[in-house]
């Protein structure tokens, strides 16, 4: 007979960022949601492998900077993004991955990208959940450091699993209502996908809750 999985519990989380809703809804910033919105747009209207003001602020927005990665990384990492447009059925989260980990980075060495992937996914649907350092937090998730690469990819797939159907029971039982009204009010007429809604108020979360927590994910 299979071991029964134990069951994320969302609620306690929901609470606890409902305490502070408001001054987590106060620490994200106007610019945060307008460059989010420019970046998805110039990603629909625009070949990005050219776009190279796309590049530079999806970079900067992003923190792919941060993971110190070569030029023909980021190179490479747009071109799948572009591809994405037309051929996504080529492609999945471990195929990306896989494919990214060859190219090395900028010191030479060859690192898993879970994270930047994720935004990947993202950037083509908003409903595909972004897998932060800030919503890990939040979630309680370990670093992925220590796994083997095998062992990331699957951590990493169970993890995006666990914010997709968290953001689902969320919405469907209405968890976090108020902070979302309270969203709603600083920006007015956002138009985000609702999804994107909770990634703003987790990300925010985990920045203001656990602000003096060093940032680790993989």
């Amino acid at each position: 007979m299979p071991k029964s999985s134990v069951i994320f519990q969302i609620q306690p989380i929901a609470k606890q960022i409902a305490k502070d809703g408001q001054k987590i809804v106060d620490n994200i910033k106007y610019e945060s949601v307008d460059v989010y919105k420019f970046l998805q747009q110039a990603y629909q209207d625009t070949d990005i492998t050219t776009n190279y003001l796309f590049q530079f602020l999806f970079r900067k927005y992003y923190n792919l900077e941060e993971a110190r990665l070569s030029d023909d990384f980021h190179s490479e990492y747009f071109k799948i993004l572009q591809d994405l447009k037309n051929n996504s059925q080529d492609w999945n989260y471990e195929s990306v991955i896989e494919h990214l980990y060859q190219i090395p980075r900028a010191k030479g060495d060859n690192a898993i990208q879970c994270s930047f992937v994720s935004k990947m996914f993202h950037t083509l649907d908003p409903n595909n959940v972004v897998y932060d350092s800030k919503v890990a937090k939040m979630f309680r998730f370990k670093s992925l450091s220590t796994l083997s690469t095998d062992q990331k990819i699957g951590k990493f797939k169970q993890q995006i699993g666990t914010i997709s159907s968290s953001y689902n029971e969320i919405i469907t039982k209405r968890l976090l209502d108020d902070v979302i009204i309270m969203f709603d009010a600083r920006f007015e007429n956002h138009d985000l996908h609702p999804r994107k809604v909770l990634d703003f108020i987790f990300w925010s979360a985990g920045r203001t809750i656990y602000s003096k927590q060093k940032d680790v994910l993989e």
